[in-house]
């Protein structure tokens, strides 16, 4: 029969069982040698049955071999020799000696305990008061060899903390959830959103997951979990950090698994907030470098580059001031989101007033202010800083080449403090797109101005390509020499005789450009019609692809 079967008559204390139902005489003691014959008799347990006195009344041939006790220690021995037999072979004998002064004594024990020998192995001992009626008359204490099981146990709790230390040493996040609360997860996880391990576990998904994003969430597990389907595919979320208002982007794998012998959620998380800053500052690059060519104005631009840095820094409200070529002012070119008091505020600051207004002006690099409205002494601006609700500022100069002053980007913010990190890499990579499109317009602009110059020029100009073919001219050459452009374009200026008697106008550049690279003289030619042609001719040569450039000015001219 099964011990357990003996449960009417063996309680868990030495206390009398109480109640109506509990039995009103005692047990036969024919009816209790036959109880407990089965029990020393059934199962893979030495049991030892002791009297309220301690002594050993019964053991069974299991007891014996399984802490290899002499036939004549269980014959002639007391029971303090075979306690003291066993004590020996014990690792912990003191406690072991302790818990027999306890049974003795009927003191509560916990229901198993362990105990290892020295010889490697592991005894568990039960100790469980028998009754006779309401009156206790004695123990049965059960011992088992639990080498195997806690082995076993010790393995899985190694396997265990092998595996948690090897999660723990990846930059992913890896958790269990189930219910819509997180179970388990590995240090990652918790230190990405700002919490230690232990006040991670337990919250709730709408705890972490950016509201915009929790549909999603709960869509992925409810989706593939019920047909127990995993997927590789990965969703990009936001989550909420524990402190600070720096957005965590995070891409998300979920599949079904087990936890505790229950259904639960196992998810990998990455970390990509830094990517996807770099995927931004990409996009906006292209953005900006499409529309330089066909942007109505520079302003359009620069909107752009704010608009972009705004939706890349949600929590930031970014303004772009651009110096004048020549002045000492900045001009607000753009600034999508600030509030307009403090807009009109920044618009014509003086370049020596911008620095006590939060404005880095200085090659040396940016200038952060917390705490705007108590540093700024001018009450008019000050009032426009506090009316916004803006705490701090961070501003960085745009600055062209050679370091030349070209304007200020400045990003405010509601919260104190300095940007992250990332944040200052996401503003540092706008003001030099900003730097490139205001030095873009002013290369356009000058550009113009020379093209400009060049059509209203008396002196005729010409451009050659390095075979002497010509590539350009403007309307002033065609004027002095009577050509038309399509009859010079493209063609060697080699095959054209302007000069009569055999002096060759176009022959002598080309000696001129055979010698030191540049030349200038007079030179006697003639027209397309016939007519005298007397000029002053400057060659030089120019460019890195061997182009040169003639110069020409009729010197019969009035």
């Amino acid at each position: 029969m099964p011990f357990e079967t003996l449960s009417a008559f063996l309680m868990p204390a030495c206390e009398a069982p109480a109640g109506p139902e509990a039995p009103a005489a005692p047990a036969s003691p024919a009816a209790l040698d036959g109880l407990l014959e089965t029990a020393l008799a059934s199962g893979p347990d030495g049991c030892v049955v002791l009297d309220l006195a301690g002594r050993i009344v019964r053991c069974n041939e299991r007891f014996a071999d399984l802490w290899q006790l002499p036939s004549t220690l269980l014959s002639v021995g007391t029971a303090d020799a075979v306690r003291a037999y066993m004590a020996r072979q014990l690792v912990d004998a003191t406690r072991f000696l302790d818990r027999v002064g306890q049974d003795i004594a009927h003191a509560t024990l916990p229901p198993t305990e362990s105990f290892a020998l020295h010889d490697g192995r592991v005894f568990v001992r039960r100790v469980t008061p028998w009754y006779a009626g309401r009156t206790c008359m004695g123990l049965l204490v059960r011992w088992r060899d639990g080498t195997e099981s806690t082995a076993l146990r010790e393995a899985l709790a190694a396997s265990e903390a092998s595996h948690q230390a090897l999660l723990d040493h990846l930059d992913n996040g890896v958790f269990v959830a189930r219910g819509g609360r997180f179970l388990a997860t590995n240090a990652a996880l918790p230190a990405l959103l700002g919490y230690n391990a232990q006040a991670f576990l337990g919250l709730g998904f709408e705890d972490v997951i950016a509201p915009e994003f929790l549909a999603l969430w709960k869509h992925r597990l409810a989706n593939h979990l019920p047909q127990g389907e995993a997927t590789r595919r990965s969703y990009r979320l936001r989550l909420l950090p524990r402190c600070g208002d720096e957005a965590v982007w995070i891409e998300l794998q979920v599949r079904p698994s087990l936890h505790q012998g229950q259904p639960c959620v196992l998810g990998l998380v990455r970390d990509v907030t830094e990517r996807r800053r770099a995927e931004q500052c990409a996009r906006l690059r292209e953005r900006v470098q499409a529309s330089l060519p066909t942007a109505a104005d520079l302003d359009s631009v620069l909107g752009a580059i704010v608009c972009g840095t705004e939706d890349m820094l949600p929590t930031l409200r970014s303004a772009l001031l651009v110096r004048e070529p020549g002045a000492d002012r900045l001009r607000l070119a753009a600034a999508a989101s600030l509030p307009e008091a403090l807009a009109a505020a920044l618009d014509g600051l003086p370049l020596s007033d911008a620095a006590r207004h939060g404005l880095a002006t200085q090659r040396s690099g940016t200038l952060m202010v917390d705490g705007l409205a108590q540093a700024e002494a001018d009450p008019a601006f000050a009032a426009a800083v506090a009316a916004s609700g803006l705490r701090a500022s961070w501003s960085t100069p745009v600055l062209g080449a050679g370091g030349m002053l070209l304007g200020v980007l400045v990003a405010y913010r509601e919260a104190p403090g300095a940007p992250s990190a990332g944040d200052a890499t996401a503003l540092a990579h706008a003001a030099q797109l900003a730097a490139t499109a205001i030095e873009r317009r002013h290369a356009d602009a000058q550009s113009r101005l020379a093209a400009l110059a060049q059509q209203c020029s008396g002196e005729g100009q010409m451009v050659l390509d390095a075979q002497q073919r010509v590539l350009w001219v403007n309307p002033a050459f065609l004027r002095i020499t009577g050509h038309a452009a399509d009859e010079l374009l493209g063609v060697d200026v080699r095959r054209f005789d302007l000069a009569p008697n055999g002096r060759h106008f176009l022959h002598d550049l080309c000696r001129a450009l055979q010698a030191d690279g540049q030349w200038r003289g007079l030179v006697h030619s003639r027209r397309r019609d016939g007519q005298t042609l007397t000029g002053w001719v400057t060659v030089q040569r120019c460019g890195t692809q061997g182009q040169t450039v003639v110069l020409l000015s009729d010197a019969g001219a009035p």
